[in-house]
């Protein structure tokens, strides 16, 4: 039997001892959605409190929109150049603190596809405070500045590549976590691996939305990032 489709917001009250700063006694929103109980077709909208939106990129690929496939969410890109799919959450009403998936890579012609996970002040925008990308090979974490920065494009904090390559087979889950503490970030990793990052762009650049990525440098041949599950979670400040 499948299992039962979720997309689960809650709230708890999150009370601070003597010792916290009231920032830190806002309610969480917890937004999650487990896609292996979904049948094949559109993907879901209801994501935590309102509704994801979906975009794609270039506009010419029809095979770049995420839809679910086999209880993933994924794409199947139809031209040869760079190509990629977007899920992105409502506003989650406060900084995201957490966020984190589940995915598989199918293969396809033999080159790596990626995953990548985005936090943003608005819904897939600059500036992006998280850009966390993983290949079957190699992890980057960077930010991206906003519109009119001297700086523009990517700004890779630190990469590198996994010991042991992540498996291509289409059945091997893979999972990443990144938890957001001002301008710090942990990030749990596919192999094990536990890497802190810190950069003042971090805090400065920090939003209200998360957004899950599946992305192909060579559309036709890349391996297929198809999300089990995702999940994120944000605190509002009171």
């Amino acid at each position: 039997m499948h299992r039962l489709a979720t997309a689960v917001v809650v709230v708890v009250m999150a009370f601070a001892s003597s010792g916290c700063s009231h920032a830190e006694t806002g309610p969480i929103t917890r937004a999650e959605i487990d896609f292996r109980g979904f049948p094949d077709g559109a993907a879901p909208l209801s994501f935590g409190p309102g509704e994801a939106s979906l975009r794609s990129s270039p506009s010419e690929d029809a095979g770049a929109q995420l839809r679910i496939v086999d209880g993933k969410l994924t794409n199947m890109p139809v031209i040869e150049s760079g190509t990629a799919g977007y899920y992105t959450s409502p506003d989650l009403g406060g900084t995201v603190t957490d966020l984190g998936a589940r995915w598989v890579f199918t293969p396809r012609g033999g080159t790596p596809g990626t995953m990548a996970m985005l936090v943003s002040q608005s819904a897939l925008d600059f500036p992006f405070a998280v850009h966390l990308v993983i290949t079957p090979g190699t992890w980057s974490f960077g930010v991206w500045p906003p519109h009119g920065e001297p700086e523009q494009g990517l700004q890779v904090l630190q990469s590198e590549a996994f010991t042991a390559p992540l498996a291509q087979d289409g059945v091997r889950v893979h999972e990443a976590r990144v938890k957001i503490e001002g301008e710090r970030v942990a990030i749990d990793l596919p192999d094990g691996q536990h890497r802190v990052i810190r950069d003042p762009r971090i805090a400065a650049w920090s939003g209200h939305f998360a957004t899950f990525e599946a992305f192909s440098d060579h559309g036709l041949t890349d391996s297929r990032a198809g999300f089990t599950e995702i999940w994120a979670f944000s605190r509002r400040v009171e």
